[in-house]
């Protein structure tokens, strides 16, 4: 096993702790951890200090902000832009899908996200939050509805007053690409689909797709700040 060069690892358990075993094994070594959940936020932290003193590294494939669709949309996404709506459907609990929604974010450049107020029933939560995006005040709203009636998929809005960006990501079992709508003065505009997801995005990309420290970090907090909002 010491002469393994890539260990996948599933997220859906204590991923941190079986990431850091793979991590002290040896020098070299590229640990994926494979569509990263709730782990407990000081474990992740404690990867991170693993990680920065020995020479391994992590990269962690995530269905809906790993989609390939994402930094195209984000190039085309407006300046002005200073509402951001992010509306999840899952057939999973509503924390995941907002964990996921924090991730997509994240991978949009939104930073310092502050939760302002939140409204959870049952089977649907909403939330609302001050951001920073390229050093502006941004207002984001997440909206999550738990429901069998469709696949998990979640729907980017970003408005401003001369322009408008819908980016609708799905699941990886639906096997259909991310829709990316963008309207401004001069139309609408559909950017190209890219018919692969975020799995083999990543693998087929592993040598120039390791996380930093900065985006593990980033993780945890995330985790942290979800794992807070109390939901099903």
């Amino acid at each position: 096993m010491d002469k393994v060069d890539v260990w996948l690892i599933d997220g859906s358990g204590a991923w941190a702790n079986a990431a850091m075993g793979c991590a002290g094994r040896g020098s070299g070594k590229i640990v994926v951890v494979v569509d990263p959940g709730m782990d407990d936020p000081d474990s992740i932290r404690q990867l991170t200090a693993v990680i920065e003193k020995g020479s391994s590294r992590i990269a962690m494939i995530e269905t809906f902000p790993g989609n390939p669709a994402l930094p195209g949309f984000l190039r085309n996404l407006a300046d002005s832009v200073s509402y951001m709506h992010f509306q999840a459907w899952t057939t999973g609990n509503q924390g995941n899908a907002v964990l996921s929604q924090l991730r997509l974010a994240r991978a949009l450049g939104l930073e310092d996200i502050s939760l302002r107020d939140i409204c959870a029933l049952p089977d649907s939560c909403l939330l609302s939050f001050q951001a920073l995006r390229s050093g502006c005040r941004l207002s984001l709203r997440f909206l999550v509805t738990a429901s069998s009636a469709l696949p998990a998929r979640h729907v980017i809005r970003g408005y401003a007053a001369d322009a408008l960006a819908i980016l609708t990501v799905y699941d990886r079992n639906t096997a259909r690409p991310a829709e990316a709508l963008l309207t401004d003065a001069s139309g609408q505009h559909l950017l190209p689909a890219i018919y692969e997801t975020a799995h083999r995005f990543m693998l087929r990309n592993l040598g120039n797709q390791t996380a930093s420290l900065t985006e593990l970090t980033a993780f945890a907090d995330d985790v942290e700040l979800t794992r807070s909002l109390g939901l099903n």
